[in-house]
């Protein structure tokens, strides 16, 4: 990955849908229901993703088998 002045580069969509294994319409469909990984609208119709924003989303995302919370979202006892 490339680093600028500003910090990690910004990823394109197509680089995001190789990474999750979605197709670049899936992360359309995320973006219009609100429900994918943060995006940035660089001009109307330039869409990037910051590497970071992208991996929280997945840790975000992330559940054990059968739906059940993860040690992390567990409420202390």
């Amino acid at each position: 990955m490339t680093t600028t002045r500003l910090g990690p580069a910004l990823l394109k969509p197509s680089d995001v849908a190789c990474r999750l294994n979605v197709t670049t319409a899936t992360l359309a469909r995320w973006r219009s229901a609100g429900t994918g990984p943060r995006y940035i609208n660089v001009t109307d119709r330039t869409v990037r993703y910051r590497p970071a924003d992208i991996v929280a989303w997945v840790e975000a995302s992330t559940s054990l088998a059968g739906g059940a919370p993860s040690v992390r979202d567990r409420a202390p006892s």
